[in-house]
């Protein structure tokens, strides 16, 4: 055992090697939300600098009560503070996603982005974003429990373990949302300033054989769904009453 301590004595090399394979553990934990694992290996890591690297954790909070209640306190209030622009993040993130699907349901349908939706095309934007629409990639929704969410603003009862997982977690939580983000939104900014240049592209390519295509391509048919079909069991089981 004396080995061990003294290989990751604080300081050393294979303590930095430790400590930077826990960090990048609890990063990717995080980013996936996973809350059981990233508090195991939270305290495990707490353990290995309290037994093994001999860094007196717990004796410096009984020493110094008053400083580890503040820094208890600026680390609650830290969290609170990211919590709430995460979720800024979060509602703005889940309007782009929608406002994509949108554009593509008016694109099918031949509408301008400015004309409001009638009752009957209510019904079928309901049906496109549920249905086919929102299980294509651009969508980001992974499953049908996500979709019946495509059409509603967030809503905080819905993402409490959300809000209390950045919260407890925020200096990782913060750290992978400046890394990540940026780089989503720099691919998209690309993106969306050269899709008329590829479109430009595949239309000189294509030229002349538009003439021989058909006004509306045969798309090969799946079994239609209704839009109840489209909802999770315990949302399909709901009885909804009108009032």
């Amino acid at each position: 055992m004396a080995w061990l301590v003294e290989l990751f004595a604080f300081g050393t090399l294979w303590f930095w090697i430790a400590v930077s394979c826990f960090g990048i553990g609890e990063l990717i934990l995080v980013a996936l939300d996973k809350p059981g694992p990233s508090t195991f290996l939270l305290v495990v890591l707490l353990a290995f600098l309290e037994w093994i690297c001999h860094i007196p954790i717990l004796k410096s909070i009984a020493q110094h009560p008053f400083y580890s209640l503040l820094w208890v306190l600026a680390y609650f209030v830290l969290g609170v503070i990211w919590s709430g622009i995460k979720w800024a993040l979060f509602a703005s993130f889940h309007r782009r996603r929608y406002l994509e699907v949108r554009e593509k349901f008016y694109v099918n349908k031949g509408l301008d982005n400015s004309e409001s939706l009638t009752e009957d095309l209510k019904k079928d934007w309901a049906e496109f974003a549920y249905g086919e629409g929102g299980r294509e990639d651009i969508s980001g929704y992974d499953n049908d429990e996500d979709r019946y969410f495509l059409l509603k603003k967030p809503n905080v009862t819905n993402h409490k373990g959300d809000i209390t997982f950045w919260m407890t977690y925020w200096p990782w939580s913060f750290f992978w949302t400046m890394f990540d983000d940026p780089i989503r939104r720099a691919f998209k900014w690309i993106y969306l300033h050269i899709r008329q240049v590829f479109q430009k592209i595949s239309d000189r390519i294509w030229q002349g054989f538009e003439d021989d295509l058909p006004e509306d391509p045969a798309k090969p048919k799946k079994k239609q769904k209704s839009l109840g079909d489209n909802l999770p069991k315990d949302i399909r089981n709901i009885q909804i009453r009108k009032d």
